[in-house]
């Protein structure tokens, strides 16, 4: 069979589009040829007589035109007032009642019943699906994410390994990697000969009960100390132990005279608030007891302590703040003046 030749087999139908029968047509070199009616099993006769008109345009010559009949110039078949004619072509059936069939590859989107054509972005309910190839590559994705479980939702893998070093990675993993790490590094270690600064240095002062950093209240400590303490360190020979020494604000002195009128009788004296050191002595040549608590100096009763004649006392540097010693005095001598001298 050349190239051009062809078999059809036409279906026929009745007036009620019932088939009846089928009539074969060929082309086989350049000559159409129609065989025979066939009846579908059960048609008798006389129904085969409502045949349909069946017309091939073709000339003397078997062509359709100028040209002859071949795939590319098929004949023409008019089926006119004949309704649906069912065609069957190479055993597979193609029902050219429907425009969309006939029209195969040429279908309008907007002749699918319940499916209005649309252009540009619309919403979901108005969008055609789209189902993309399993070895479609990665496609670029602009769209804003909604958790469904609302505020607090989960979004994404939580279970990842964490990535500490410069690797590949999700971000859940590289923020798992950065908390490993921080808390690896909470407690710093700085070996001899390292130079480290933990936080910022230039905080201020915090010297009162505000709020403030570590450094700002450190900073403030040493501020404190410095205006209240004026320190010095000998350091003439290094490498020996250092002597430390403080040298007090100067003091203001207060003096008291206590006359010890009775002998063998206690009498005191309170040291002023915020003593710093305080001394004593008889102002004639006699000895005198004193005590630092009541009841001890009059009998006498020990512990006391003797002053003898010609000798003073002196308590050295002392810091008794709001709550000072009293000095208590007794003497067996009548009339005995005492002089004290504190400073404050």
């Amino acid at each position: 069979m050349a190239a051009d030749d062809f078999v059809r087999i036409v279906r026929l139908v009745d007036e009620n589009g019932n088939y009846i029968a089928t009539l074969p047509v060929s082309l086989a070199a350049g000559e159409i040829s129609i065989g025979a009616i066939e009846l579908k099993d059960g048609i008798t006769d006389d129904r085969a007589e409502v045949t349909p008109d069946l017309r091939l345009s073709t000339n003397a010559n078997q062509q359709v035109g100028d040209a002859d009949v071949n795939n590319a110039n098929p004949v023409p078949v008019d089926a006119t007032g004949q309704g649906d004619v069912p065609v069957t072509l190479d055993s597979e059936q193609v029902d050219v009642s429907d425009r969309v069939a006939r029209d195969l590859g040429k279908v309008n989107v907007a002749d699918v019943d319940g499916f209005d054509s649309v252009k540009g972005q619309k919403a979901m309910t108005e969008s055609f699906p789209v189902v993309l190839p399993s070895d479609q590559a990665s496609v670029p994705v602009d769209a804003t994410v909604v958790t469904s479980g609302g505020a607090g939702a989960t979004i994404g893998v939580t279970t990842g390994a964490k990535v500490v070093t410069d690797g590949v990675g999700t971000v859940q993993q590289y923020l798992r990697g950065l908390v490993t790490l921080v808390a690896a590094k909470i407690g710093i270690t700085v070996a001899d000969g390292d130079n480290a600064a933990l936080g910022t240095t230039t905080g201020a002062a915090v010297v009162t009960d505000a709020a403030g950093s570590v450094q700002q209240y450190l900073r403030g400590i040493v501020k404190l100390l410095i205006s209240i303490i004026s320190v010095k360190i000998d350091q003439t020979t290094p490498g020996t132990t250092n002597k430390v020494w403080a040298d007090p604000v100067t003091a203001t002195p207060v003096t008291y005279n206590v006359t010890l009128t009775v002998a063998d009788t206690e009498y005191s004296q309170a040291m002023p608030a915020n003593c710093r050191a305080f001394e004593f002595q008889a102002r004639t040549d006699v000895a005198i007891r004193a005590a630092f608590v009541t009841g001890h100096v009059a009998g006498p009763a020990a512990p006391w302590i003797t002053l003898k004649a010609g000798d003073y006392y002196y308590s050295f540097d002392l810091n008794q703040e709001a709550a000072p010693s009293t000095l208590y005095l007794g003497s067996a001598i009548p009339g005995t003046i005492v002089e004290i001298i504190a400073w404050v």
